[in-house]
């Protein structure tokens, strides 16, 4: 072999070397240094503020009041559901940097986790630190790609899915926002642009007081109102400050509703009722003495009638939903167009039984 043969094939033996060296080192290393955590050392009753956020820009602020309860800021501190933001700060301590699949930042929007390309970006802060959390693509059954914000490598996770940390404000809160025992409202008023209406319940029979000569009430026509009073759900919560154009000083709509119900004494619960919350001034009670056979006087149940009242506003400006709020929250809220349009629709012919009803139920043997 010739001088310059030698010299091509040590030439050529560097360029494998190289090869090897660079295709290595774009490789994960399946040695760690250290694994752990992938947070450290986060300790979830440390965090005071969760922010997280999608690719499209939407975004969801949940943060610890001065009360040390969870609430939406954005919402007008509308209450969380604590158990949810426990939840998901337990399953992001738990992260594991035990799987590392890419040390490259040329890897991120591959993987999606990019700063600019992401399934979930999540901002944990505490007093003292703040960790960004981005979740990326599926890396197989409940595994997903993540990175911390500030460092290059990729890791492979389990435990943590974008449908753990959803932007949706209903998504975080209780969304029965008014409630009452439908077997317990005895007095309903509802008013809306076809006039006013009254219903009461005598004997357990609902009755309709706005009935001119001949025309029969249809008590199946109320069971929509009385199914939405008894359990209403909000769609998104408001906060505490009216806005204009939900027209809430002129509302489309005011239902009154009177509910009855029994008292819990020392006798009907079986225990101790000191701790019992008292009868609020704006309620009426009623009660009596009867006396058993053995002379003894018994305590009748006691009865108390507390009034709600849910006023409806405006439809949302781009949406179906309307703004409703209750007598009994401080927070204003959207609820379905369906439940509004309950409030809202509501006339007279339509509590009647018709003619073709009536027919029919006078040629039944």
């Amino acid at each position: 072999m010739n001088r310059t043969n030698q010299i091509l094939a040590i030439l050529f033996g560097l360029q494998i070397v190289l090869a090897i060296v660079i295709f290595a080192a774009s490789q994960p290393s399946n040695a760690q240094v250290e694994t752990g955590p992938l947070l450290g050392a986060l300790t979830p009753s440390d965090v005071n503020e969760i922010i997280i956020s999608e690719n499209n820009g939407e975004s969801l602020r949940i943060q610890l009041n001065d009360d040390n309860e969870w609430v939406l800021p954005d919402a007008g501190d509308y209450p969380v559901q604590e158990e949810r933001v426990d939840a998901l700060l337990t399953d992001i301590a738990g992260l594991q940097n035990n799987r590392l699949i890419a040390r490259n930042r040329s890897s991120h929007d591959r993987l999606q986790v990019a700063d600019d390309n992401f399934q979930r970006r999540i901002e944990i802060m505490t007093d003292d630190d703040h960790e960004v959390l981005f979740l990326g693509s599926s890396g197989g059954v409940n595994a997903r790609h993540t990175r911390v914000d500030g460092d290059d490598a990729v890791y492979l996770t389990s435990g943590l899915q974008p449908f753990d940390a959803p932007v949706q404000l209903s998504s975080w809160v209780d969304t029965l926002y008014f409630s009452v025992p439908r077997n317990d409202i005895v007095q309903i008023n509802l008013e809306n642009p076809n006039g006013t209406f009254e219903f009461k319940k005598i004997d357990d029979e609902w009755q309709y007081t706005g009935l001119q000569a001949g025309e029969v009430f249809d008590p199946d026509s109320i069971n929509n109102l009385l199914t939405r009073l008894s359990s209403l759900r909000l769609t998104v919560p408001l906060g505490t400050e009216a806005d204009a154009a939900w027209g809430m000083d002129d509302p489309q709509a005011v239902v009154t509703v009177t509910v009855r119900s029994e008292v819990e004494t020392e006798d009907s619960t079986g225990g101790d009722n000191q701790d019992a919350a008292p009868v609020e001034s704006d309620t009426t009670a009623d009660s009596g003495n009867v006396e058993s056979e053995s002379g003894d006087e018994e305590s009748e149940p006691e009865f108390v009638e507390t009034t709600y009242t849910l006023r409806l506003g405006n439809q949302i400006e781009g949406d179906t939903d309307y703004v409703l709020i209750s007598s009994e929250s401080p927070y204003y809220v959207q609820v379905a167009q369906f439940v509004g349009d309950t409030f809202l629709n509501m006339t007279h012919d339509g509590l009647l039984v018709t003619e073709e009803e009536s027919n029919t139920s006078n040629e039944t043997p």
